[in-house]
């Protein structure tokens, strides 16, 4: 086996007659140049339970942190307009490393603020686009030009008709294609073109920040159901005739479990009912075709069934008991009682339906385009890419 590329062994390998000897590894480092620009080490961060939580929306805060790295190098890049191209170059260049670091450490989950595991990728996101506009303010002429069919699908796809800056971008992009091999495409032109890019992504982070949005809706209001739940359930559990799920049929009083209040009538209900709605989630299913943003809606529109079923349940029953139904005043057993639990937890599909078509409503305008697209020399994709 050989040991070339081990620095502790370079010196002592040896060479034939026309073979130059390796150099130590401080001369080939040195020899090959400074790392990338930006680069830094990567750390772990503190552990979760050790973060702050975040006061507001930790995305929207990331996409201002992006934008205020690209402003910054611009105005860098605007005080060298007076001096050698390199050092405006290599102004750009450490702010397009600095934001791909950025990406690197937030889906390392290093950075990421307490209970905001799935918006790392919304985050990242931003900071890749950050950096492909960066970039794209480097590209010698012919390789911005290979980038604008791109651009244009882009910008095509996700900007309003009537926006005006998608109105420029799209003469702008006329005008290119129709520019001459040899000829170069003006600073203002290459500006304008960026600017709806980046424009164009922003309409995208804002419908996955409504999808967000949505989601931590379902989970807060799951979490407050189960808690009132579980309330009911202990609260009857050392109370058990305080309100009690019993019926008054001729053969006598019946129960949840028995023929008298028991402290464990109402967690059976509770139980039996989220069975039920576990059953109708599970049915929901065959609707959703899944979801390719980083929250997953359909899983927390499952999720917001469970506590629904176990208080429709109990509610359901409640009103029985209460001669609310006509001609559903006494139930004859236990399983009577448990059938008809099983029933209404079943039933809050009914409510909770009206919330899985807004969740799919919200699904498909993430990434929807916002008209037909017409972009001038391109065929814009379903979903274009908005990177490099």
């Amino acid at each position: 086996m050989s040991d070339i590329g081990r620095p502790d062994q370079g010196a002592q390998q040896s060479h034939g007659p026309t073979d130059p000897p390796t150099p130590p590894s401080g001369e080939r480092q040195q020899a090959l140049g400074p790392p990338l620009p930006g680069k830094r080490q990567r750390s772990p961060g503190p552990p979760w339970w050790q973060r702050k939580p975040e006061a507001g929306r930790w995305e929207l805060r990331e996409a201002l942190r992006a934008r205020i790295t690209e402003l910054r190098a611009l105005l860098e890049v605007n005080r060298l307009a007076s001096t050698q191209a390199a050092d405006r170059a290599k102004v750009l260049l450490d702010s397009a490393c600095a934001e791909l670091d950025k990406a690197e450490s937030v889906l390392d989950h290093g950075s990421c603020p307490r209970l905001r595991w799935p918006a790392h990728l919304s985050v990242a996101r931003t900071h890749v686009d950050m950096a492909y506009s960066l970039l794209l303010r480097m590209l010698p002429d012919p390789d911005f030009r290979a980038e604008v069919p791109g651009l244009a699908a882009l910008i095509g796809h996700y900007l309003h008709p009537d926006d005006p800056q998608r109105s420029d971008a799209l003469e702008i992009v006329t005008a290119v294609n129709a520019l001459p091999d040899g000829d170069a495409v003006s600073s203002r032109q290459r500006e304008a073109l960026i600017e709806a890019a980046w424009a164009a992504r922003q309409v995208l982070q804002n419908e996955s920040a409504r999808a967000a949005s949505f989601v931590h809706i379902l989970y807060a209001v799951t979490t407050v159901l189960a808690l009132l739940a579980g309330a009911v359930a202990v609260l009857t559990y050392f109370s058990p005739t305080l309100v009690p799920i019993c019926f008054s049929p001729s053969s006598g009083q019946v129960c949840a479990t028995g023929s008298s209040p028991e402290p464990w009538d109402y967690l059976v209900i509770e139980i039996v009912g989220m069975v039920a709605a576990a059953v109708a989630a599970a049915v929901s299913l065959r609707q959703v075709k899944g979801t390719a943003t980083a929250y997953n809606v359909p899983v927390a529109l499952a999720v917001l069934k469970l506590p629904s079923g176990a208080l429709t349940a109990l509610l359901g029953l409640l009103l029985m008991r209460g001669q609310f139904v006509p001609g559903l005043t006494n139930l004859d057993s236990s399983a009577q009682i448990i059938a008809y639990g099983i029933v209404f937890g079943y039933a809050q599909q009914v409510g909770t339906r009206l919330i899985d078509r807004q969740g799919q409503a919200v699904l498909k305008a993430v990434g929807a385009p916002a008209s037909a697209p017409s972009v001038p020399g391109t065929t814009a994709s379903p979903q274009p890419s908005s990177g490099p």
